[in-house]
C-alpha cells in the first residue's frame, strides 16, 4: 500500500508513475501491480484517471493482464510502453481519452501494427520513438504524424535489393510537415523525400548506412543528400555517410564509434561538412583519424573549421600516449577548446596533462595555428578543470 499512501498524499497534484517489471514468470505482483482497494474515499484509479501525466510501463515481456483496469486517461502527456504484450499498446491507447493532451508516446519492441489504428492520437503527438521489427510499419506510419518534430524509428535493415519494394511505402505527399529531430537507419533516411529533408535540423543516423543503398560513392549519379537547416550531426558507426550528407549550415559532428577503433579513410577528406564543434566517443577513434589525416590542405578540409573538440578516452593512458602528440601537428587549425572526459580521478596526472598541453599549445602557435584558449577535462560528467 506504499505507492497508494504516496499518491494520495499528493492531495490532487499531478504525479509520474513507473511500473518495472520484477521478472519473467508470472507472480501475484505482475497480475496485480497496485491493489484494487485503498483507503475509503479515496479512489485509486480515479487519481490515475485525472492526475498522472507521465506514465512507464517496463513489462519485460509479461503479458501485464492488469493493463485493462486503467480507466481513460485525461492530463497524460508522456506514455512510454517497453517490451508490449500483444494487446498491450492498444488497450493502452483505447485508453487515452480524445482530450488528453498527449504529447509523447515512446513503445519500444512493438511487435503488432495496431498502432495505426489510432490515427488520431498518433497526429496529435509531438514525439515519438517506436523500436520494431516491422519494416513496412513505417510507410503507414508516416502520413498519420502532421504534428510530430522528433522522430526516432529504429527499424530492421533496408538490403539494397529491397530498396525499390521498400521505397514503394514512402509516401509521396506532403509528410512530416512539422519533423525538425530525426533518428533512423541510413536506409530510411535516404528514402525520405526532400522536403522532409529540408527542414531536419537535428539528425543521428544509424546502421545501415545512407551510402548502403548504392552501389558505391559516385557524386554524378548518387549526389549527396540536401539538408540546408542542419545544425547537428551524429553518424554511429556509418562514418562513410560522412559522403552521403550536404549540410552547409553544420554547426556540431558526432562520431560515434561501435568499436574502440573505426576505420578513417583519407577519401572521407571529400566530405562537404564544415563542423565547428566536433564530438568523438573514442580517443583511438580520434587518434586514428589523425594517423590517416595528411597534413595538406585538402586532407584537414573536413577539420579545418573545427573551433571545439570533445573526445572521450576509456583508457588514460591514451591521452598522454596518443592525444597530445597528434594536437602537436597542423590538423584541426582552428580549434581553441579541448575537453577531454577520461575514467581516471588522479589531479596529479591530470596536472601532468595540462603541463604537457600547455606545450602543444605553444608549439601550435609556432605553427601558426589558432591557440588553445581553454583545456578541460571531466571525469564520469564531472568537472575536474
Amino acid at each position: 500500500m506504499g505507492t497508494v499512501h504516496a499518491i494520495e498524499r499528493l492531495n490532487g497534484r499531478t504525479f509520474e508513475f513507473t511500473y518495472v517489471s520484477l521478472a519473467m514468470t508470472r507472480s501475484t505482483i505482475e497480475d496485480e501491480p497496485l491493489p484494487l482497494e485503498s483507503s475509503p474515499g479515496f479512489e485509486l484509479w480515479t487519481t490515475f484517471s485525472r492526475q498522472c501525466t507521465k506514465l512507464h510501463l517496463d513489462l519485460r515481456c509479461n503479458k501485464a493482464r492488469w493493463v485493462h483496469l486503467f480507466p481513460p486517461f485525461y492530463a497524460l502527456t508522456h506514455l512510454e510502453i517497453i517490451n508490449p504484450a500483444n494487446g498491450v499498446t492498444s488497450t493502452m491507447l483505447a485508453r487515452i481519452d480524445r482530450g488528453c493532451p498527449l504529447i509523447s508516446l515512446k513503445v519500444m519492441q512493438l511487435r503488432t501494427t495496431t498502432i495505426i489504428k489510432f490515427g488520431s492520437i498518433l497526429g496529435q503527438l509531438k514525439r515519438l520513438y517506436v523500436s520494431t521489427r516491422i519494416q513496412k510499419l513505417f510507410g503507414k506510419l508516416l502520413p498519420l504524424l502532421g504534428n510530430v518534430e522528433e522522430l526516432s524509428l529504429r527499424i530492421p535493415p533496408i538490403l539494397r535489393r529491397r530498396v525499390p519494394l521498400t521505397a514503394f511505402y514512402v509516401p509521396k505527399n506532403t509528410i512530416l510537415p512539422n519533423l525538425t529531430t530525426l533518428e533512423a537507419p541510413g536506409s530510411l533516411v535516404g528514402l525520405l523525400p526532400p522536403f522532409v529533408l529540408k527542414r531536419i535540423t537535428r539528425l543521428t543516423v544509424l546502421r545501415p548506412s545512407i551510402m548502403s543503398l548504392n552501389s558505391g560513392h559516385n557524386e554524378a549519379e548518387n549526389p549527396p543528400l540536401l539538408l540546408p537547416c542542419l545544425v547537428h550531426l551524429t553518424l554511429c558507426g556509418v562514418w562513410e555517410d560522412l559522403l552521403s550528407i550536404d549540410a552547409p549550415n553544420l554547426h556540431q559532428l558526432v562520431l560515434e564509434s561501435n568499436s574502440k577503433v573505426n576505420e578513417y579513410q583519407s577519401k572521407y577528406a571529400l566530405t562537404r561538412l564544415r563542423p565547428s564543434i566536433l564530438r568523438m566517443t573514442y580517443l583511438s577513434s580520434f587518434c586514428t583519424v589523425l594517423s590517416v589525416v595528411e597534413d595538406s590542405e585538402d586532407s584537414i578540409s573536413p577539420f579545418k573549421h573545427v573551433q571545439e573538440l570533445h573526445i572521450e578516452s576509456f583508457f588514460s593512458s591514451g591521452v598522454d600516449k596518443d592525444l597530445i602528440p597528434a594536437l602537436a601537428k597542423p590538423i584541426l587549425p582552428q580549434l581553441k577548446h579541448l575537453v577531454i572526459t577520461t575514467p581516471m580521478n588522479n589531479e596529479d596526472v591530470i596536472k601532468k596533462w595540462m603541463s604537457k598541453m600547455r606545450m602543444v599549445a605553444d608549439r601550435r602557435a609556432e605553427m601558426g595555428m589558432q591557440p588553445l584558449i581553454t583545456t578541460r577535462f571531466n571525469v564520469r560528467d564531472e568537472k575536474i578543470f
